[in-house]
């Protein structure tokens, strides 16, 4: 199980750092709370990932869905 261990805010994107690393598996879609959201590769940052929303995210579980 990974969860959003922080969140920042950075223009429209919320950049989510998570507790773990990012499975090495295909994805095209997150799933956080039953909502999905479109992935958006962060590249100066380990075991974080991108999303346009903005929200409460720390402290909740991530499945990272093809």
């Amino acid at each position: 199980m990974i969860k959003v261990d922080k969140q920042l805010k950075a223009g429209d994107y919320t950049v989510l750092l998570l507790d773990s690393e990012i499975p090495h598996g295909r994805f095209s879609k997150l799933l956080i709370d039953g909502k999905e959201y479109k992935p958006e590769i962060v590249f100066d940052l380990k075991n974080s990932i991108g999303i346009s929303a903005v929200g409460e995210f720390e402290g909740k579980e991530i499945k990272f869905m093809a």
